[in-house]
């Protein structure tokens, strides 16, 4: 089994590499949280949820668009879509998605 602190090394070394070879605004590495689907009784005392497939994400920002690449709870790469970089997107993936890498650092 890989253990999580691996894949953190290996997302954050991928996020270094994108951000060096093709300049974008910043780099932002993120996990994705448990979707609930389901909740039962008093202060919600059942609650059924369910993982998404991509686990992490790692996403590029450029000028018009964002580059979101996909990776699987095992680190390997699921792939990678160009989405338009609007306030839309980035309300879903802070309400969706914890920070865990943010280049370049301020």
């Amino acid at each position: 089994m890989i253990r999580p602190g691996h894949i953190l090394k290996q997302l954050k070394q991928f996020a270094l590499r994108e951000y060096k070879e093709k300049h974008p605004l910043s780099v932002l590495v993120v996990r994705t949280k448990p979707k609930t689907l389901f909740t039962r009784g008093f202060l919600s005392s059942l609650r059924v949820t369910q993982q998404q497939v991509s686990q992490y994400a790692v996403i590029c920002t450029y000028q018009k668009h964002a580059r979101v690449y996909s990776f699987s709870t095992a680190g390997k790469l699921l792939g990678a879509e160009n989405v338009e970089n609007s306030p839309e997107f980035k309300k879903k993936m802070q309400k969706n998605a914890s920070k865990l890498l943010v280049l370049p650092k301020k």
